[in-house]
């Protein structure tokens, strides 16, 4: 499960950088700077019942009556990694945006509202700010996130070649 929680705001940051054309910026240097913390974090969570850092407090819960999870001070380092490399993929699609025809400003805007539904969700989940706790909406929000992407996909061409194609064409007009 950590596996991809921890990855996925990495390779969105990735993902970014390439479909904002900085590839430039996802060099190996990068990667490892990137990837490091992500590794000593899944290695705390592998081995979180030697030192309790990112859950404080675990327990089966045999009454079927659902409690908080207590999360200790790694827990909290993570996440403010986890959520820094999100926002920062957010603000280099948001920097690219604002220099980008109408078509682009729209792709732009569904992968937002692809990245900012599951994590708005988590963090209500997370600070207890949830209205339907003990039920976490993070998974359905990737329904939101999902539908999203789909109508990027299908109804604005989000990841065709086409449009890209078209754009540059017009751009190296001499006319």
């Amino acid at each position: 499960q950590y596996l991809g929680i921890l990855a996925a705001p990495a390779f969105w940051l990735i993902f970014m950088l390439r479909y904002t054309k900085r590839d430039h910026l996802v060099s190996r240097r990068n990667m490892i700077l990137l990837f490091a913390p992500l590794l000593f974090f899944l290695t705390l969570v592998w081995t979180n019942e030697q030192h309790h850092l990112i859950w404080a407090e675990t327990h089966l819960d045999q009454t079927g009556v659902f409690r908080e999870p207590v999360f200790g001070q790694g827990f909290w380092f993570l996440i403010a990694y986890l959520y820094i490399t999100t926002l920062l993929a957010s603000l280099v699609l948001l920097n690219s945006l604002s220099r980008s025809p109408g078509v682009y400003r729209r792709q732009g805007a569904t992968l937002l509202v692809a990245t900012f539904t599951p994590m708005i969700a988590s963090l209500m989940t997370i600070l207890g700010l949830n209205p339907l706790a003990p039920l976490d909406l993070t998974p359905m929000s990737f329904i939101v996130s999902g539908a999203a992407w789909l109508y990027g996909r299908t109804r604005l061409q989000l990841l065709d070649m086409l449009p890209v194609a078209r754009a540059t064409l017009v751009e190296k007009l001499a006319d």
